[in-house]
């Protein structure tokens, strides 16, 4: 299971002899198994510290979880997945509020919450 460094390097290409090991690990024969706090972590750090557009970063991380080769460990991949395109279109949607949203679709439960930005779509969302 990758952490965070080791997906940044994968997508930024740098440095060179760590992305490289990242890239012999992840387009290897096995199976990557992913914990959402990565790819929370992931989007995190892509987005803010390398100031990579929002929408870039969403693009890639999804195209990179529809790869057969990639699980995702706590929810189904498409949750995952509209968890993100929540996160696409403004600042407005957290990545992590995103995979807390997609818990609670996942498991029907409510979102107690005091910020009136939280998405509410197709959960149940109680603000404070």
């Amino acid at each position: 299971m990758p952490d965070t460094n080791l997906l940044v390097r994968y997508f930024l290409k740098e440095p060179q002899d760590q992305s490289a090991v990242a890239c012999t690990i992840i387009d290897g024969p096995d199976t990557l198994w992913l914990s959402v706090i990565t790819i929370a972590e992931t989007a995190h750090v892509l987005s803010r510290l390398y100031a990579i557009p929002r929408a870039e970063v969403v693009d890639g991380l999804s195209d990179f979880l529809r790869r057969d080769d990639v699980e995702i460990c706590e929810l189904p991949r498409q949750r995952v997945l509209d968890a993100l395109a929540l996160c696409r279109p403004s600042g407005r949607v957290s990545f992590g509020d995103a995979l807390i949203w997609a818990r609670a679709a996942e498991d029907g439960a409510e979102v107690l919450t005091f910020d009136s930005r939280f998405p509410a779509k197709a959960i149940k969302r109680r603000l404070l």
